[in-house]
């Protein structure tokens, strides 16, 4: 227990002597991507907009592959999704995708797409169906990370308002 106590303070003293680390920089030193992701203010229930997803890789080192998946924003009193788990890779939020994606999870909120070589930029434009029945605010968080880094991510937030 004394040495476990010990190997503790003995990190937490290494980690204040290095200082905090990079939130930009994987542990290995590579650059989390950059993402913006942009969609409509407002919108009317059930139409179709166009939500924008721009993606940089800063570097260093190529993105073997892009990974764009969507995941609910929070519990109960948080935005409804637009982008809920489907089936066969299908689901009712997503009309189409540009470019195509390489593969489409199973349950249809995971995307993959090639790979980023560093210093580049790619654009995905998803063309979402908006819920019906909702008002308020409705949408996704969506992480963004190189599929063979998956601690190379970085977070966003879509949304609009009904």
């Amino acid at each position: 227990m004394r040495r476990t106590v010990a190997l503790a303070l003995l990190a937490l003293v290494a980690a204040a002597c290095v200082g905090e680390p990079d939130p930009n920089l994987t542990e290995s030193g590579k650059g989390k991507p950059q993402v913006t992701a942009l969609m409509p203010n407002e919108a009317e229930p059930g139409s179709t907009v166009t939500a924008a997803v721009r993606i940089a890789n800063p570097g260093p080192g190529d993105m073997e592959s892009v990974v764009v998946a969507f995941s609910r924003i929070g519990n109960a009193g948080l935005p409804a999704p637009i982008v809920d788990v489907g089936t066969g890779g299908r689901t009712d939020g997503v009309k189409s995708v540009r470019p195509e994606p390489v593969a489409v999870s199973q349950d249809a909120v995971v995307y993959r797409f090639g790979g980023l070589p560093e210093g580049e930029a790619l654009e995905i434009r998803f063309e979402l169906v908006l819920p019906e029945n909702e008002e308020g605010e409705v949408g996704n968080a969506i992480l963004v990370y190189d599929g063979a880094e998956p601690d190379r991510a970085k977070g966003t937030r879509l949304s609009t308002f009904l």
